[in-house]
């Protein structure tokens, strides 16, 4: 089997560019969210995949004011050690693998001490790149693993909520169009006094 090498189209590395930005500026933002304020700030994740589930970790440890929901469509990954102790294994499981390179290797260090170390217990060093630090993870074994660190630093708080067997098929923006016509409404009605 051989490896080719493609190169990124400019729109499509526009495009990843553009989500990165997007992904970054919605941290800073949620990291930077007055803290002396003792309303939280939620945030709806839709989808508990890979990205997802380290997106919904960062949030929830750069701001103690975050409050994350989850909506994931699919059941909850299961979680079980075989019988030798050492490899996790996740119960009817058809899911693909995919390479977890130096740049996702490190988010997951500063991510969490422990996400590291528990996606290196599941997954396999690869030579298929010489000099590169490849291991290839099952999916849903990385979701389970990731799901599972998760629950075990913010479930007995009250700032994560995961909603498994729920799709999300639709966005409602009303409340936040009720409020902001709601403000512009008492500013038009308070000036025309």
């Amino acid at each position: 089997m051989t490896y080719h090498n493609k190169k990124m189209t400019p729109a499509c590395s526009r495009l990843v560019i553009s989500l990165v930005y997007v992904l970054w500026a919605l941290v800073y933002h949620a990291s930077a969210y007055n803290a002396a304020s003792s309303a939280p700030l939620p945030i709806v994740v839709s989808g508990a995949g890979p990205a997802s589930l380290i997106f919904a970790h960062r949030l929830l440890r750069l701001n103690p004011q975050v409050q994350v929901t989850i909506y994931e469509k699919r059941d909850r990954p299961l979680r079980y050690i075989d019988t030798a102790g050492k490899n996790l294994c996740v119960a009817g499981d058809f899911a693909f693998g995919f390479g977890v390179g130096a740049k996702a290797q490190a988010t997951l260090s500063r991510t969490s001490p422990h996400l590291l170390p528990a996606v290196e217990a599941i997954s396999q060093p690869t030579a298929f790149a010489p000099g590169m630090d490849l291991r290839i993870v099952n999916r849903r074994e990385l979701c389970a693993e990731l799901l599972h660190e998760l629950e075990e630093e913010f479930a007995s708080s009250d700032r994560l909520h995961l909603h498994f067997g729920k799709a999300v098929t639709d966005l409602d923006y009303s409340c936040q169009n009720r409020s902001e016509s709601s403000s512009s409404s008492s500013s038009s009605s308070s000036s025309s006094s």
